[in-house]
């Protein structure tokens, strides 16, 4: 009696629907018809069946004679009885070689043309060289946090055959942790699992991937705090001395201000009001590395993505505090007492929050009131005290963009900005008014041309041009500033 090994392709019907309405999707659904499989049946040429016992040692399988192997593994037969394979790859087989399906081989063939049709490889049948060269290659460009996805994307997929040695070859790519090599493991691999968590998955369903240890004191506290401490001292001490030497006399009195009332634990509230080429990005940086340099914490937001990308280790305010995007005068933030992000607010020494004016002034109001929430366990006084009595800085410039109100009036949105808030008699308000724009141009008829336009454009934004006016007024262009047509 001849074997026959049976062959089955399903074809399943599957289909995804993103629209309740789409009414249609259920009558095409109801008359789809059945589900289908094709069946082939062909002879073999042996007389053993395709199966092995349990007790069989995975050498015994491997090693055995198949009764029929695959495509792609008689691929590598052929290119070892035809020199012409050699030449060609494996999608381009069929153009010179015919699939013989009653024996399972490949051979040569003798006349016309055909585009023919292989199975699928899986990229698992491939090395993991591939997956090495690509995360190197993205390192020179990509974040730690961007590459740290990519590897879970990788072993989520399936892809990798050897997950461990693709992670022994990645782990050094992270070299701006002050760590040694082993705590930069322990803390890639942390990372990853909560990566890894947020998909219901674990590193322990990878095997052999090793898995976070948990008796290192430096990793045991809480990640996000962790993360805030892991800048090069010595590198930010250095970038902080470069930095306040370049202030101007505005910016200097601004960042003593700020440094002292951290020192003083005062817990103060500032605004630095200042238009565009002022200088803030350049004071929030001085104040960062000041303050990260002495193993502090400093969490730089901004109300925009494109705002926060300038800032060191910047965030938008909505990502880093948690705030709700439907929110009112009563909202709080969603952080739980006892969590993460609890714990980095309460070990914060400065809240930097750039382009202030564009944020609703229900979003600081949030964040005083969990703050203030907070940090009652480490300071029975803190609902006494804006945000809780650490120090915060805003900065921005009213001129600019004023928080967006659907459908609002002028006094809606007036309203709605942070000036009035109740916050806002505990700001001390600091000015920035010189253009640093203007000082990488030299001295001559063109800067001065450019400084004149400068202030007359602050004039405008002060609402000092038209005379007294209720916010409206009829503004002349100087001739010498418009271009001819």
């Amino acid at each position: 009696m001849q074997n026959y090994i049976l062959k089955y392709k399903a074809h399943i019907n599957v289909e995804w629907c993103n629209q309740s309405r789409s009414i249609k999707y259920l009558f095409k659904y109801v008359n789809k018809g059945n589900d289908r499989v094709t069946v082939e049946f062909y002879k073999t040429t042996t007389d053993d069946a395709v199966v092995f016992q349990d007790d069989d040692t995975i050498n015994h399988v491997l090693n055995r004679e198949t009764v029929g192997q695959s495509m792609f593994n008689a691929w590598f037969v052929a290119n070892k009885k035809f020199k012409e394979t050699s030449l060609l790859t494996y999608i381009e087989m069929p153009t010179n070689f015919v699939w013989k399906k009653d024996i399972r081989e490949w051979h040569p063939r003798k006349k016309g043309f055909s585009i023919g049709r292989i199975f699928y490889v899986p990229p698992a049948s491939d090395d993991d060289k591939e997956y090495i060269d690509v995360i190197n290659e993205a390192s020179y460009w990509s974040t730690a946090h961007s590459l740290r996805k990519l590897f879970v994307l990788l072993l989520t997929s399936t892809s990798i055959i050897r997950p461990e040695n693709v992670w022994n070859q990645y782990v050094g790519i992270v070299t701006d942790l002050v760590l040694t090599e082993e705590e930069k493991k322990n803390f890639g691999l942390f990372e990853l699992e909560k990566l890894l968590r947020l998909q219901n998955k674990s590193l322990k369903d990878y095997p052999p991937m090793p898995i976070p240890t948990i008796d290192n004191s430096r990793l045991v506290q809480n990640h996000l705090v962790f993360e805030e401490l892991c800048y090069n001292h010595e590198q930010l001490k250095e970038d902080a001395e470069v930095l306040s030497s370049k202030l101007t006399k505005e910016q200097s009195f601004i960042y003593d201000i700020v440094i002292q009332d951290i020192s003083a634990n005062k817990g103060g509230l500032f605004f630095v009001y200042g238009y565009g080429g002022t200088g803030k990005i350049f004071l929030w940086r001085a104040l960062s590395a000041a303050v990260r340099c002495k193993g502090q914490i400093v969490l730089n937001v901004a109300s925009s993505g494109i705002a926060s990308l300038l800032l060191p280790g910047g965030r938008t305010a909505h990502s880093r505090f948690a705030i709700s995007i439907a929110i009112n005068e009563e909202s709080t933030c969603n952080i739980k007492q006892g969590s993460d992000l609890a714990e980095l607010l309460i070990k914060t020494s400065l809240i930097i929050w750039d382009e202030a004016p564009m944020m609703h002034k229900h979003c600081f109001e949030s964040l005083d009131r969990t703050m203030r929430d907070l940090l009652r366990f480490v300071d029975t006084h803190s609902s006494t005290k804006t945000f809780g009595g650490k120090t915060v800085v805003l900065g921005g410039d009213f001129c600019q963009i004023l928080p967006v109100v659907p459908k609002g009036t002028r006094q809606d949105i007036v309203s709605s900005a942070i000036n009035s808030s109740y916050l806002w008699d505990s700001y001390k308000v600091l000015r920035l008014t010189k253009n640093l724009t203007l000082s990488s141009v030299p001295n001559g008829g063109n800067r001065q041309a450019l400084q004149e336009f400068a202030d007359w454009i602050a004039t405008i934004d002060d609402g000092k041009m038209g005379g007294r006016n209720d916010g409206y007024a009829e503004v002349e262009i100087p001739k010498h500033m418009l271009l001819p047509s």
